[in-house]
Parts: structure tokens; sequence; C-alpha cells
């Protein structure tokens, strides 16, 4: 086509070329920015549903340890309200067949409540005055019982209301030895009215792999932890973090310092996404993480949506601006046919910085051509 010589002639200074140009912005620009609004929508629906899908793992996990230590809280009170509890902590008789009776049925107690409470593993009764403690295998002096790591916490309370801790077993639970097992030991003292001193404690010992497994906590990709105001690990799926603290991680303390009494926070790292929420139990605190290998395809999905439609949009931005560049231009070749048709010595054509100059300056040329005529003419006429 003729018109090309033109467009090549100018080459990016064409007229053709500048309407190109504003076409595509004008197209492309509010294109990217409805294509961005709209991925980022579609960004925060996946997000959101993360945040759902980690909600709704924290919510049911919580609702399961709160149980959990409802019920060891209610353990503890209810041991400490019975009288042969009383009787065996407050009393220093220990050869009566009173009390040789009330140890028997105290057994048997302990025995009861760890077969009614699968996360439990143990129970211990520890009485000061006699130096003894009970436990469902029988009655020991306290020197003869290894498993007392649990005392130093207990010499330490000021009050009678239950604390939790985290700590290694003494090679011992529920009746077999193994390796160290590690436990959340809930111990409840006991202080007579008025005084100061406390006279013994119950101890409840919950196994942190009962506790995995009545959390169902079978998926190796979950990741639950029980932590404490002050920052204590009391559980975690790693042996390694537990008795820590949340402030010695990084990512941890950034979700230590998200806990809020009331609210559920969230945190996305590179590879998961943090859930935080806080316990039924004062300055109890629970924190969930999943991969976000869960959303990996869905990611994928929209990555690939995202990229297709950029490819035809670019496209399709293209030839809808060639299309209109090209009809604008139609006006643009008619002239240029005419002022090529009128002047044969086009030989300034590329002289020029455009068409429209082009044309501009022909016309100008033009007229003074004719200018120039009539004033020959008019001379010519003056000398007939």
């Amino acid at each position: 086509m003729k018109a090309w010589k033109y467009v090549a002639a100018y080459k990016l200074h064409s007229v053709f070329f500048n309407h190109l140009v504003i076409n595509t912005l004008l197209i492309l620009v509010p294109l990217i920015i409805i294509l961005a609004v709209s991925l980022g929508s579609t960004e925060q629906v996946v997000k959101d549903e993360m945040q759902n899908l980690v909600t709704t793992n924290l919510s049911n996990t919580g609702k399961l340890l709160d149980s959990v230590f409802r019920d060891t809280d209610y353990i503890a009170g209810s041991i400490s309200l019975d009288m042969d509890t009383r009787y065996f902590i407050f009393n220093k008789n220990t050869e009566s067949i009173d009390s040789n009776l009330i140890t028997g049925g105290l057994i048997g107690t302990l025995s009861s409540l760890v077969a009614r409470n699968n996360p439990v593993d143990s129970i211990y009764l520890y009485s000061e005055l006699r130096n003894e403690i009970i436990t469902m295998e029988g009655k020991i002096k306290i020197e003869q019982f290894q498993d007392i790591n649990w005392m130093n916490t207990y010499h330490n309370m000021e009050n009678g209301q239950p604390k939790k801790v985290s700590r290694k077993m003494f090679q011992y639970s529920n009746n077999r030895f193994d390796d160290t097992p590690n436990v959340i030991s809930i111990i409840k003292p006991f202080f007579r009215l008025g005084t100061e001193k406390a006279y013994g404690a119950v101890v409840i010992n919950i196994e942190q792999s009962r506790l995995a497994k009545y959390l169902q906590e079978k998926t190796t990709d979950r990741e639950i932890i029980i932590f404490q105001n002050n920052g204590h690990i009391l559980f975690s799926k790693d042996k390694n973090q537990i008795q820590k603290n949340m402030k010695g991680f990084e990512t941890f303390n950034l979700l230590y310092d998200l806990r809020s009494s009331t609210d559920i926070n969230y945190y996305f790292s590179e590879d998961r996404i943090f859930a935080v929420k806080a316990s039924v139990e004062p300055e109890l605190y629970y924190m969930i993480s999943l991969p976000l290998t869960h959303f990996k395809k869905q990611f994928d999905q929209l990555q690939k949506l995202t990229v297709t439609l950029i490819f035809f949009a670019i496209i399709s931005t293209i030839l809808s601006s060639f299309l209109l560049s090209w009809n604008s231009y139609l006006p643009i070749r008619k002239l240029l046919g005419v002022v090529d048709n009128r002047n044969l010595n086009n030989s300034d054509k590329r002289t020029e910085e455009n068409e429209i100059k082009y044309i501009a300056g022909n016309i100008v040329r033009t007229l003074s051509n004719n200018k120039s005529l009539r004033t020959e003419l008019s001379n010519q006429l003056k000398i007939l």
C-alpha cells in the first residue's frame, strides 16, 4: 500500500505512530489499573480464605485445650476439697489404720480419675507434713521418689491458685519407664486459712504425646504451641521448643507481641500463616500455624490467570490501537495522495518532520506559487 511508504518515510515521527502510542496508552493504562485492582481483590479473597481456615483450626483446637484445662482444674479442685485428701495433707499420723485405709482409697481415686481423662498421665498427692507422696502405684517417702523437679515451682507458689509448668518427668510415666517424657504439670498447693505456708499439693501431669494424639495432631505440617503470658512454651510438637521462651525465636517473638486477650491476630511469613488467640484460662495463649503450600495451587492458578490476562490485554490493546490509529490516519493518507498528484516533483517530502508538516509545506508552497503566477500574469497584462 502506498500509505505505508509515508509511514516508512517518517518512521517514529509519523502521525500514525504518534496516534498508535497515544491510543495504546489510553487503552492499556486503564486496563492495567483494572487488572491490578481485580488481582488485588482476588489475592485478598485467597488471603481471607487462609485466615478463615487457620481461624477454624485455632478455634477448634482452642476449645479442646480449654476443655482439657478446665477438666484438670476441676480435678484439682475436687481433690483438694475431698476430706480424705485433706486428712492425708494435714494429718501427721502415718501409721494408723484409718490412715492406711484413706491412702488405699486415694490411690483408687487417682487411678479412676486418670482412667477417665485421656490426656492425663498421672496424678500425685504430696503432703509436706508427712513428707510422703501418693501416686497410682502407692505411697512413698518424698526422698525416695525420683520425679520431683516440680518441687521448685511448688515452693515458690504464694497462693492456692493452680499453676502450669512444662517439664520433663524423671523416666517415670504411669508405671512405665521411658525417655523422660515431656509433660505439662498443673500444681495446686494446699494452704490453711490465714497462713502463708503450703502444706502440700496435688500435681496433675498431662503427657504431651498424649495431648498431641488427643488433638489429632497427626499431620506434619500443622503446628500448635501453648504458651504463657511470660512467653514460656508449655506445649509444642518440636521438643526443642518446649520449656523455651517465645522471645527467643524470631517469628515467635513477633507472635508473642501480637497476643491479645480478646482478638485473634495473624501473621504471614514467607511460607506459613500464624494465628494467636487467648485461652479462657488466665494468662494462657494458643498459637497455630499452617504452611502456605495449602494454598499454593490457588496462588499458581491465580498467577497463571494473571499472566494470561495481561498477555491478551497487551495483544488486544495493540490490535485495537492499530485499527484506531489506521482509521484516524485515513484523512491524512487522502491528503497526501492529493498533494502528491499535484506535486509530481516531491523530492522535498522526506525533508519534513512528519506528514502534517509535509502537507502544510506543500500548501504554503502552492499558495506562494499561485501568488507568483498572479503577479506575473498581472505584469504581462500591463505590458499588453
